[in-house]
């Protein structure tokens, strides 16, 4: 049996290592969509820089023709010399256009576009230079040099930029930039639909994985948990039968039984609950994991998916469930300025008695809408309410009714616990919280529960007090400052 159950934790742990890499592999494969559509937000946003920058450089030599002002004159060359590299954008960095557009990755026949708008792009700053010199009175000479002097002529200069020849240069420029945009887009588009096809593959066999591991998952632990109950038991037997034995140092031993049992049980419970919760946190992880991706990016089978994950879902918090119980517990811990919640201890407590109260008891809640957070110690809480219930459920009948309220009283939290049982007499009213004091036959009880639960309470700043009639039932009420 020992070696069958390892070897399921073996196929679990390989089946969460696979679900991890393939995880991985989506996660990293979800940062290059992300960088593909990035890529293509910029490749489109320099697109329109260029053509941008080219209009601007028109009405800029325009305006400058118009006005004579030279500021526009200054403000063309500038903006030149930024889309060449010569001086920064406002970024700070410098860097032409073109080996912005290269260092993105660009095909070749993009490229190929991308130089034809260059040099269109060029020809035509040649041609507003003209202009600018027609402006100074230089024009070109048989070396094609601006080098005969001459008035300045406006008029050439507005004929230059404002002509058919000078408009249809610029259509020869914007052109390829589209032509360049759109084959830039239907690359990356066909780069973006290939890696969803192989993401979508890759979910499928993780959700598959993941689904059989949680189910391999949750028979184990359902194996665990018979043979936590059966070494209780028998924890529990071998106490009683040590009590049987030492009747004449039973003060003394009474105690040592009592620290053996809670690190027995608190060893046990920590180190079950240790081994259960890393495949747990593993399986959960996974699953946040999906769930986040199927929100932001779909699934081709949605129903299918939302199945899987809900049934993967519902048994890891079963199992969470059981746990936390064992673990709140079991906690050993001294501090007194931990948040505890009542409400969360309480029903922790019930959890722990459940396979008591099953058959016998009915349990009804009537907790206040708001929640009580005190200021004390989690682990010891527990202790406190666990004490009490035990006491509530081994004084009811065959069939016994116990009530929990919470109420809010000024800042303080009463907790009132109310049972149908036996009840407790009169005169030993002032005797139940009396270490070794107890009404149960030998080897049944300590005497201790009650000192401790007391003790417990003081040391929160609370009280304790009890209302009983006999043969009519028990009422505790524990009252604790609010944080």
């Amino acid at each position: 049996m020992g070696r069958l159950h390892q070897m399921f934790f073996i196929l679990i742990a390989g089946m969460l290592a696979l679900s991890g890499c393939l995880a991985f592999s989506i996660f990293r494969d979800a940062s290059k969509l992300r960088q593909l559509e990035s890529t293509r937000y910029k490749l489109f946003s320099m697109g329109e820089e260029l053509k941008a920058s080219s209009e601007n450089l028109t009405n800029y030599c325009r305006s400058f023709v118009l006005t004579r002002e030279r500021v526009w004159e200054q403000k063309y060359f500038d903006l030149l010399d930024v889309r060449n590299g010569v001086k920064p954008w406002p970024n700070g960095h410098a860097i032409s256009l073109k080996d912005s557009l290269l260092k993105l990755g660009i095909s070749k026949q993009e490229f190929v576009k991308l130089m034809f708008a260059e040099d269109k792009s060029n020809e035509l700053v040649a041609t507003e230079k003209r202009a600018f010199n027609a402006m100074r009175g230089l024009f070109t000479g048989s070396n094609k040099q601006f080098s005969i002097k001459g008035a300045p002529d406006t008029l050439m200069a507005r004929r230059i930029l404002f002509d058919k020849s000078y408009m249809a240069a610029k259509k020869t420029i914007m052109d390829p930039i589209d032509d360049f945009r759109g084959m830039m887009n239907n690359r990356i588009s066909a780069e973006i639909k290939q890696q969803e096809v192989q993401n979508d593959m890759l979910m499928k066999l993780i959700l598959l994985t993941l689904f059989s591991g949680a189910l391999l998952s949750f028979y184990v632990i359902l194996v665990l948990r018979k043979k936590i109950i059966v070494q209780l038991f028998d924890l529990e037997k071998s106490n009683q039968e040590l009590e049987l034995t030492l009747q004449d140092l039973k003060k003394t031993q009474l105690k040592l039984v009592k620290s053996a049992k809670m690190a027995s049980l608190g060893t046990l419970t920590a180190g079950v609950s240790h081994e259960i919760n890393n495949p747990l946190n593993y399986i959960m992880g996974a699953y946040l994991g999906l769930s986040n991706y199927f929100e932001n990016y779909g699934s081709q089978e949605e129903s299918i998916t939302n199945l899987l994950l809900n049934s993967m879902k519902a048994g890891v918090d079963k199992a969470a469930q059981i746990v936390k119980g064992l673990n709140q517990f079991s906690r050993d811990n001294s501090r007194f300025d931990e948040d505890c919640d009542i409400h969360s201890i309480l029903d922790n407590c019930l959890i722990m008695h459940a396979s008591q109260l099953k058959h016998k008891t009915e349990v009804k809640k009537d907790y206040c809408l708001e929640d009580f957070v005190v200021k004390g110690n989690v682990g010891k809480l527990h202790q406190v309410f666990a004490n009490v219930l035990s006491n509530a459920i081994y004084a009811l009948p065959e069939q016994g009714k116990i009530c929990i309220a919470t109420r809010k009283e000024t800042q303080n939290v009463k907790v009132i616990i109310t049972d149908n049982g036996c009840g407790i007499q009169t005169e030993h009213l002032s005797q139940i919280t009396d270490p070794f004091f107890t009404t149960k036959p030998p080897g049944e009880g300590a005497g201790l529960g009650l000192y401790i639960t007391s003790s417990i309470i003081d040391k929160h700043l609370g009280q304790i007090e009890f209302e009983s009639t006999l043969h009519a039932g028990t009422k505790v009420i524990i009252t604790l400052p609010i944080a």
